[in-house]
């Protein structure tokens, strides 16, 4: 689905690149780990997204990440036909991860994606 996801918003903060659905993503944070448990709102929904043209919640979406102090690159396809994810959490491994490795690898950053967002319809 990589750079066509109709529908969908883009937004850049502190160096970091999102791509959600808008009835889907009400926030999205990046929160950091251990000593640096800062985090980061990145997006968070202000007006109801209203849908056109007979659109419904989608039932098959995109989430992006891209950037950062880690430099971030994932994507992901959420297929939710019967609209029951209400939130998506990620832990991110440190740079240098090595799959496989016996080293047991902490999680540096967070990020996390609410589904609560407004939508009319229904709620117009």
């Amino acid at each position: 689905m990589s750079d066509n996801t109709p529908g969908h918003t883009t937004v850049k903060k502190d160096g970091y690149e999102i791509t959600f659905h808008p009835a889907f993503s009400s926030r999205c944070t990046i929160k950091g780990s251990g000593a640096d448990g800062s985090e980061t709102e990145l997006y968070k929904q202000k007006d109801k997204h209203v849908f056109k043209n007979g659109e419904k919640h989608p039932k098959k979406h995109v989430f992006k990440i891209k950037g950062g102090k880690h430099g971030r690159d994932l994507e992901m396809e959420i297929k939710d036909p019967r609209h029951h994810v209400a939130r998506i959490i990620v832990e991110f491994y440190a740079d240098g991860h090595e799959p496989g490795s016996t080293m047991k690898a902490e999680s540096v950053e967070v990020v996390e994606v609410d589904n609560f967002s407004k939508t009319c319809p229904p709620d117009c």
